[in-house]
């Protein structure tokens, strides 16, 4: 099955929320969603990911394999293409 090269906006979120519903059930980590958002809503390779948001291609191999300790300044450079940001919830 080939990958979509351009979604719809309605296509993206959809995307964006079953990762994010897999990810606050904890059937994913937190690097394995970052994996899912890279592929499934930019198709782009982590070297070409990381030239994009100026980051080291190790720090989103690090990112994605949960290895690491990046920072929310890296996280949020990661997530800002996917259309999110990650912060704190008070619960």
């Amino acid at each position: 099955m080939s990958k979509p090269t351009n979604l719809t906006p309605s296509q993206r979120e959809a995307i964006r929320n079953e990762i994010l519903q897999q990810l606050e059930n904890n059937e994913i980590s937190l690097g394995e969603a970052v994996t899912q958002f890279r592929k499934q809503l930019t198709h782009l390779t982590q070297t070409n990911y990381a030239e994009l948001i100026k980051i080291s291609r190790r720090s989103i191999q690090q990112i994605e394999t949960d290895t690491g300790n990046p920072s929310l300044q890296t996280l949020n450079k990661v997530l800002k293409p996917m259309g999110m940001t990650m912060g704190v919830k008070l619960k």
